[in-house]
């Protein structure tokens, strides 16, 4: 058995184990104290560059004559709205070098104190002067950073921000093009989206501040307490040593995001930082058995850690917030298993992109593809061949899914594999995106990329190099890698010498027919039984097949792994059409592979998903007195039903009834009976509001509905 648990690795630290107590609930609500912070969102002057002369041009510097005492204003350049995509901003849809400049009214600072300039995503290389002095630069286009801005801005005063993006591609990028002659190898499947894709702000920290914690759990069966493990990273951004006192808050989060009480809190200790030093403090504390709520597809429990930071004797208090969450994981007999019980759940791979925002994901758009997924179903997926937002994975963790979170390699040769270019820039990536990824529950994966020849010597060094890496920095997590179909097929010396042997889990794309899959997945599990297997990508185009030819395809795929208890997910590519440079795409530019498309309108076979994937299904056995048969899947997907609840609704759509539900183990029944009620439909509901099954019943003139969140 492979059990993923905590590994108390001190990496170039100071480590300080601490011990919590228990405290009353009664202590103050748990809640984050900013820092001063500006929004840099809004408007900034913006100029593209295709002759790569702004530097030339002076556009990184403040303009002559230009002193501070006001705002910065620009003659000749162009406006734009941050969060910014120039590539699909209409007056522009520009590949290339653009520039982004703006001033910002710095506070004074007091001693000591640090001033940050925080991007959310600058997509996918760029250069940062402020007031004329180079700050820092970044490659990749998908994680945040920041830069410590304090020697180059004039407190009290404004201080002139300039931005170089630049979102072509070369040889070595992640994305970017590959070494091969053919039209395919120059492009990536993704679009190259280019700008300030996501907030920036500034933000005014003290001279020592967290910059990130680590929170792993584990349980401790002698008590039925949870231990919680911390490590706090703090940078000293002074010049000077610094002397601070550190404690932790574990808290419970619920409805509203502010409101984590404390459970139990660390007894203060102090810490010393030599001056722009890094330390990580290790603390510990347990949770008693009536505070544990683990965190589960549908009951999606979620706890708060907050480090708080007080410099000795007094002073600046820095607090930094992680929310988290208790659950388990380990794969053991071919099975991965989710706080002891199998994974076999569906899926859909979604691609970023939209045709009112481009590459920008407000809130609105991650809501409403993660809603229509959730109510199709598809609950686990390696969502995106790179890694997803913050804001996606808040909501994940929020509503219940299960992600395998993927650093951005995809389709790369031996060639490429063994290029320093290309392992470096995805060395990179991967470690930005564990690091900002590792205290989200719904994270239940690490993948080291997508299509790659892994059945090659090289690939087979990748994936053992990469999964090593993730390993270190992770090791509550299992790996994988998302291998073609046709990976396979290829001849090999032995198993050591293939990409899949080096994973804890084997993630494989197949999109021939249904047996031919099972085939392919049969052929798998002969070689590695002890691996569970997601089938991470499947599916047929629009302009390719018919609907109804899809929806068969599906039904294909699905009855094959019914067939298979050793298949733990089977994930449809995709679950959107998306905008696409490469080859082969439509007329309108672009891959019509989603259940909807580009602007989510639901196809029928989205709607057919939404019936048939449900795990749950509803029988009308009698309708004057109304008595309803609820039956919990035994085969795929498949989940224990615990907290669910019936609804009854009218003919006006009204809920009349909502009965509270006991847990229906897999494959198990309950009848329930619901009185002399007249009914026109009923409807399983989860703990989490999403609809699981509904069925009309036959005397009513509704036609059948599928309910929305």
């Amino acid at each position: 058995m492979l059990r993923f648990a905590p590994f108390l690795n001190p990496i170039h630290a100071v480590c300080l184990l601490l011990c919590a107590s228990w405290l009353s609930l009664a202590e103050a609500t748990l809640a984050d104290t900013p820092s001063a912070e500006i929004s840099l969102d809004g408007e900034w002057f913006f100029a593209i560059d295709p002759l790569r002369r702004g530097e030339e041009h002076h556009w990184n510097l403040p303009p002559d004559g230009w002193t501070g005492e006001q705002s910065l204003e620009l003659k000749g350049w162009d406006k734009a709205v941050a969060p910014h995509d120039y590539l699909s901003d209409p007056r522009y849809e520009w590949t290339g070098v653009a520039w982004y400049q703006r001033s910002v009214s710095v506070p004074k600072l007091a001693a000591g104190e640090v001033c940050l300039l925080r991007f959310g995503r600058v997509a996918s290389r760029c250069e940062v002067w402020v007031n004329g002095k180079p700050a820092g630069a970044h490659v990749g286009g998908y994680s945040a950073f920041e830069f410590d801005i304090t020697p180059h801005v004039k407190a009290g005063t404004h201080s002139h921000l300039a931005v170089k993006v630049d979102n072509s591609w070369e040889i070595g990028d992640i994305p970017g093009p590959r070494l091969g002659p053919e039209p395919n190898h120059q492009m990536y499947v993704w679009r190259n989206y280019g700008g300030l894709l996501r907030s920036a702000s500034l933000v005014v920290v003290p001279a020592v501040y967290v910059t990130n914690q680590k929170v792993e759990t584990r349980e401790l069966p002698s008590s039925g307490g949870v231990e919680v493990i911390t490590k706090v990273f703090l940078r000293n951004g002074s010049k000077t040593d610094r002397s601070v006192t550190l404690n932790v808050s574990v808290g419970k989060v619920g409805d509203n995001d502010a409101a984590a009480k404390p459970l139990v809190k660390s007894a203060p200790v102090e810490v010393k930082i030599p001056a722009g030093g890094v330390t990580i403090a290790m603390l510990t504390a347990t949770l008693p058995p009536v505070a544990v709520r683990k965190w589960s597809v549908d009951a999606p429990n979620l706890y708060a850690c907050r480090a708080t930071v007080t410099e000795t004797g007094g002073g600046s208090e820095h607090r930094h917030i992680a929310n988290f969450g208790i659950r388990s994981l380990t794969i053991a007999d071919g099975r991965l298993l989710l706080n002891a019980e199998p994974v076999r759940l569906t899926g859909a791979n979604r691609v970023e992109g939209h045709p009112k925002f481009g590459g920008l994901e407000p809130a609105e758009v991650v809501d409403l593809d993660l809603k229509l997924m959730k109510q199709a179903h598809l609950e686990f997926q390696r969502l995106q061949h790179y890694p997803p937002s913050e804001a996606m994975l808040d909501w994940a963790d929020r509503h219940g899914m299960l992600i395998i979170s993927e650093a951005p390699c995809w389709g790369l040769t031996p060639a490429e594999l063994r290029d320093e270019r290309y392992r470096e820039n995805f060395r990179r990536q991967l470690i930005e995106m564990i690091e900002a990824s590792w205290n989200h529950p719904c994270v239940v994966g690490w993948s080291v990329g997508n299509e790659y020849h892994g059945w090659t010597p090289e690939g087979a060094e990748w994936t053992k190099t990469f999964v090593e890496l993730s390993r270190q920095l992770d090791p509550t997590r299992p790996t994988t890698y998302a291998a073609l179909g046709y990976d396979i097929s290829q001849p090999a010396a032995n198993k050591e010498s293939r990409g899949m042997h080096w994973v804890d889990f084997i993630s494989v794309n197949l999109y021939s027919s249904g047996k031919s899959s099972g085939a392919a997945v049969d052929r798998i599990h002969s070689l590695w039984p002890e691996k569970p297997i997601l089938i991470s990508e499947y599916g047929q185009r629009t302009d390719q097949s018919t609907e109804a030819a899809r929806i068969k395809h599906f039904r294909d795929m699905l009855a094959a792994v019914r067939a298979r208890d050793f298949v733990m997910g089977l994930s449809y590519w995709s679950f959107n059409d998306y905008r696409s440079r490469y080859p082969g795409g439509d007329l309108s530019g672009h891959r019509p592979w989603g259940i909807v498309t580009a602007d989510r309108t639901p196809r029928e076979l989205y709607n057919v998903m939404e019936r048939e994937l449900s795990p749950a299904g509803l029988t009308i056995s009698q309708e004057s007195p109304l008595q309803v048969r609820v039956t919990a899947r035994s085969d795929f997907p498949q989940m224990p039903l615990r907290g669910y609840s019936l609804e009854v609704l009218n003919a006006g759509g009204e809920v009349v009834d909502c009965i509270a539900l006991p847990e229906i183990a897999l494959g198990a029944e309950h009848n329930v009976d619901c009185g002399p009620i007249v009914a026109a439909k009923v409807r399983l509901v989860s703990a989490t509001g999403f609809t699981r099954a509904e069925t009309t019943l036959a005397h009513s003139t509704d036609s059948p509905q599928h309910a929305a969140e």
